[in-house]
C-alpha cells in the first residue's frame, strides 16, 4: 500500500454499532473511509473469521475480503486502475 502512495489502514479495526457503540466484529486490518476517502466504499480485511462476522461487517458497509490475494487483485483492478484513470484525465 506504501509504495503505491495508498494509506495503509487501521490494524484490528472495532467496528461496532454506530448507534449503541457495542462492538461487533474486530477487523484485521480495515478503511473505514475507503481506500480512497469518501469516494470507495469502507474495506476490511478479515483473516479466519466465521461467516457471521464477514456478515455483520457486510452489512455495516464494508466491502470484504478474506484473503490477502483477494484483497490485492481489488487494489490492482479497482483503486489503481481508477487513480490511473483520473491522473490520464487532469
Amino acid at each position: 500500500m506504501e509504495q503505491q502512495s495508498l494509506p495503509t489502514g487501521i490494524v484490528a479495526f472495532d467496528f461496532a454499532d454506530p448507534e449503541s457503540g457495542y462492538q461487533k466484529a474486530i477487523c484485521d486490518l480495515a478503511w473505514p473511509n475507503g481506500i480512497q476517502e469518501e469516494l470507495s466504499q469502507p474495506v476490511a480485511i478479515l483473516l479466519n473469521e466465521t461467516a457471521d462476522v464477514i456478515s455483520l461487517a457486510n452489512r455495516g458497509g464494508f466491502r470484504c475480503f478474506t484473503t490477502i490475494c483477494d484483497f490485492k487483485s481489488y487494489v490492482e483492478a479497482e483503486i489503481l486502475k481508477e487513480e490511473s484513470s483520473m491522473a490520464e484525465t487532469h
